[in-house]
């Protein structure tokens, strides 16, 4: 794909990953109902917000630090280290954490 078929992520999408990872992934363990936040006035779970951050056609864009230390501080030593830094990479690492977070959560509840 040529550098001139990608676009700009818009800020509100960017406000809102960022609001899921201030907010929402710290003391979240997998639990229903999945967290929400408000994209253009419209709730939308966590993982939809990663999932569209998460889109190849984004100029890449470096997540600022204080998000890649945010993320980091979520993981453990039995998770890969997270690699890519831009906005699209985070993405794609929290939706990780979060599907993880779901199916322990329902492993949990299944014993």
């Amino acid at each position: 794909m040529a550098d001139s078929d990608l676009y700009p992520m818009s800020p509100s999408l960017r406000r809102a990953f960022h609001e899921v990872v201030e907010q929402h992934i710290y003391g979240w363990h997998g639990e229903p109902p999945e967290p929400m936040v408000s994209l253009d006035l419209k709730p939308y779970s966590i993982s939809t917000i990663c999932d569209f951050v998460n889109n190849p056609n984004f100029v890449p864009e470096t997540m600022p630090d204080v998000l890649v230390h945010l993320i980091n501080k979520e993981v453990d030593l039995s998770y890969p280290a997270l690699t890519n830094f831009t906005y699209h990479g985070g993405a794609a690492y929290v939706a990780q954490i979060i599907r993880e977070r779901q199916e322990r959560f329902k492993a949990r509840q299944a014993t």
